[in-house]
């Protein structure tokens, strides 16, 4: 009676062990099944990507997503969504809301700073949403260690703060990268000091920096463009020789010549009135 009851016993062993390996291997099947077709689809996306086909590979990479895919699959598809809608196909609020929807899901540092550095760069150069630049920015210059464009991140802050109309944060901001030894954006900076102050009316600072600012940029067209201001400037102060000695200096390298005539007579003219 007991061997017969071990026996039961020994068969009901059996029975739960083959129910579990036929399990096991159902699930492993069906796990490299939904693996190998996940593989499959990504391959697909990726091949109608190289076609320039971006709406259609758009669709297969949204498909592998609705799938719920492995946490590090589901993160890299964010990232070519977010890159696909953005740079591909203008639409730059869906590219956004793929890489906040990849920060979520990873927190790691590496793709915290490629992540924060293309939304940063959407909101600055095509939104033009200067106060979601300025987290942006404000996150990536406090990066350690230091990101390779750590300078650009921090002439873009400025220059989010000026067009937010902070000026007294973008003025600190231009100011410390002028203070930075061999920052690569010291040129730009000295420019936009000069800029600054001429939105705030302080005429003489802003000919202060762009009198600096022609000395050290190369480019000549930049170098004619600013001193056109600086004899705009000039020309508010009434101090009409300095203007119109600018506004020669210039003829045959500022792109609009008729207009740089028609200053030359204007303050020409107003010379003789001050002399009558």
């Amino acid at each position: 009676m007991m061997v017969m009851n071990n026996f039961k016993l020994f068969k009901l062993f059996l029975s739960f062990l083959y129910s579990f390996i036929y399990l096991f291997i159902f699930t492993l099947i069906y796990s490299c099944d939904f693996s190998s077709k996940i593989n499959s689809d990504i391959l697909e996306a990726q091949k109608y990507f190289h076609k320039q086909d971006y709406i259609n590979s758009v669709k297969h990479y949204e498909d592998i997503l609705k799938r719920d895919p492995p946490a590090s699959i589901k993160a890299k598809i964010y990232f070519q969504l977010g890159e696909l809608y953005s740079i591909h196909l203008g639409k730059y609020k869906e590219g956004v809301k793929y890489f906040l929807a990849l920060k979520e899901e990873k927190d790691d540092p590496s793709w915290m700073l490629k992540v924060e550095d293309r939304i940063g760069d959407i909101n600055y150069t095509f939104l033009r949403d200067y106060k979601s630049a300025i987290s942006n920015y404000s996150k990536l210059i406090k990066f350690v260690p230091i990101p390779d464009k750590h300078d650009m991140y921090e002439f873009r802050l400025a220059k989010s703060f000026m067009e937010s109309g902070k000026l007294d944060m973008a003025q600190i901001h231009f100011q410390n990268i002028l203070n930075a030894k061999k920052h690569e954006f010291h040129i730009e900076a000295t420019f936009e000091l000069g800029l600054l102050y001429y939105e705030m009316k302080n005429w003489d600072n802003a000919l202060k920096y762009w009198d600096r600012y022609i000395e050290i940029e190369k480019r000549k067209d930049k170098v004619a463009w600013v001193k056109f201001l600086m004899a705009n400037t000039y020309e508010t102060l009434e101090k009409l020789e300095e203007a119109y000695e600018l506004y020669y200096s210039i003829l045959g390298e500022y792109p609009n010549t008729e207009v740089l005539k028609e200053r030359l007579k204007a303050i020409y003219n107003r010379k003789l009135k001050r002399r009558r």
